[in-house]
């Protein structure tokens, strides 16, 4: 990838930028609004549970975000992809997870990736499946149905 991209920790100097990503409407039932990222990220912090919260910078403008956590069992937990509207098909979302893979391949302690998906985001299901995410199981929240997606480190050295 090009100089163009660039996933840095959000400061809270980057928090007025990351809060006026626009969304599409339909996208926004499925990823939380930057409020609660950062809500999450400076009062829901719990000692066990390492939360980071980074931007994804095109051409040096704050045009999205994501977190990632590492779980109990040492995989990183890929959260709440989000670009802005004006900045997507651009290839940043396989920017992201190429520079997340790069990482997790960069120390062995990680054992694996994993995330969720809302059922119905089948562009967000059919995106993660060519990353070589797989289906491991479902669970409810709020009444909708969610896919759990996993693989293992070694899938990807």
């Amino acid at each position: 990838m090009s100089s163009e991209h660039a996933i840095l920790p959000i400061s809270v100097n980057d928090w007025s930028a990351f809060k006026g990503i626009e969304l599409h409407d339909w996208q926004k039932k499925y990823v939380p609004a930057p409020d609660e990222l950062i809500r999450q990220k400076v009062f829901e912090r719990r000692p066990e549970q390492q939360f980071l919260l980074y931007g994804i910078h095109y051409q040096q403008h704050l045009v999205g975000g994501f977190s990632l956590s590492v779980t109990e069992n040492n995989e990183l937990w890929l959260g709440a992809i989000q670009i802005d509207k004006a900045y997507q098909s651009k290839g940043l979302a396989s920017y992201v997870f190429a520079k997340v893979i790069e990482y997790l391949c960069s120390d062995p302690k990680f054992t694996g990736l994993s995330l969720d998906v809302h059922c119905n985001n089948l562009a967000a299901l059919e995106f993660y499946q060519r990353q070589g995410l797989r289906i491991c199981g479902m669970l409810e929240r709020n009444g909708e149905q969610i896919w759990l997606m996993n693989n293992k480190r070694e899938h990807w050295l």
